[in-house]
């Protein structure tokens, strides 16, 4: 439970652990660690203490290192590291992004618990992207496609790279709400064809 990875980070540090997992000691608050929910998983606990101690590197470096370091499973690593991409993200590209992007990323089932996380450190604009993802969220972040490539090859397009790449681009205009019918998704798909 939290108690017990509050008190397992604490003794890490306590007993100079951490020089050898993270390479130095990081004074400080642990605020971000202190203000957890009672239950969480404990990759979450693990990216707050990284975060409180400033050890914001790449995300895949650090979550890499750390799977060493602590021998983490392999779905530990992919959350540890998806959990640090995307408080990145939140802290700087988040407010660039198209409607498409932002859905594809909030569709990630780890999506909530980085902005629980988010909220640690910055409430507002953690209250923020929570609200955006509810509205998201109404709209249906992963819907099926209108389209599949069936229906291309169907009206004679010819197998390739491209096809998926087209179907990608109308993947996107549904999840932006450009076209809401297999009809519009098809003649948008043959229009991109064309232009290509």
């Amino acid at each position: 439970g939290y108690t017990e990875l509050v008190f397992l980070f604490s003794e890490i540090e306590r007993l100079g652990m951490d020089v050898a997992i993270l390479g130095g000691s990081a004074p400080g608050d642990r605020s971000r660690l202190a203000g957890l929910p009672e239950h969480c998983p404990w990759e979450d606990a693990l990216a707050s203490w990284l975060l409180d101690r400033d050890q914001d590197a790449a995300p895949g470096e650090t979550a890499e290192h750390m799977a060493g370091m602590l021998v983490l499973s392999n779905r530990e690593r992919t959350d540890l590291q998806e959990l640090l991409e995307l408080r990145r993200v939140f802290m700087t590209t988040w407010p660039e992004l198209g409607v498409a992007a932002r859905k594809r990323m909030a569709a990630a089932e780890i999506f909530v618990r980085a902005i629980a996380l988010l909220r640690l450190e910055a409430p507002d604009l953690g209250a923020r992207i929570a609200a955006e993802y509810e509205a998201m969220a109404e709209d249906g972040l992963d819907p099926a496609p209108l389209i599949g490539g069936n229906a291309l090859l169907a009206e004679g397009v010819a197998p390739g790279p491209q096809l998926g790449v087209v179907l990608d681009q109308v993947y996107d205009a549904q999840l932006e709400g450009r076209v809401s019918t297999p009809a519009e998704a098809l003649a948008l798909a043959l229009a991109l064809i064309r232009k290509s």
